[in-house]
């Protein structure tokens, strides 16, 4: 539950930038362009749910998951990989013994013996593709 926070964490740890932040918007999820400020976003007052972040190859998605009754600050791990990796991976979990809570052909979670929740997805899209919430206009494009 706190995205600001995080961004100017991951900002100093690894060198981040924000590609765009998520929110509901007349029951509508959409993006907002990371180059907004957090006085922008409170002028309209929306409520940030979660922020993508990238530094090269390394991208962090922080999601504001509070309400859900989960503790710790982390819920899972997600990464992106090919088709082949994720392959590769589920290949060993299953083989591992791992208990799968997810599975399609694109993506699975899976919790490891130390209780981490990890995730694999094919490819990790930051595009903010979808529907975009103007901070100036207030307008869903």
């Amino acid at each position: 539950s706190r995205i600001e926070e995080a961004e100017e964490h991951y900002a100093d740890l690894f060198g981040t930038s924000v590609v765009f932040r998520v929110a509901r918007h007349r029951g509508v999820w959409v993006t907002i362009d990371g180059e907004a400020t957090w006085e922008e976003i409170a002028r309209r007052a929306v409520r940030i749910e979660g922020s993508m972040l990238r530094s090269g190859g390394l991208t962090i998605s922080v999601l504001d998951e509070s309400g859900q009754g989960k503790t710790g600050a982390i819920n899972h791990v997600g990464i992106g990989a090919t088709d082949a990796e994720v392959r590769r991976v589920k290949e060993a979990a299953r083989k591992l013994g791992l208990r799968f809570l997810e599975d399609s052909l694109s993506s699975f979670k899976i919790l490891d013996r130390f209780g981490v929740i990890w995730e694999v997805s094919r490819g990790m899209d930051v595009t903010g593709a979808g529907k975009r919430l103007d901070l100036r206009t207030g307008e869903v494009t």
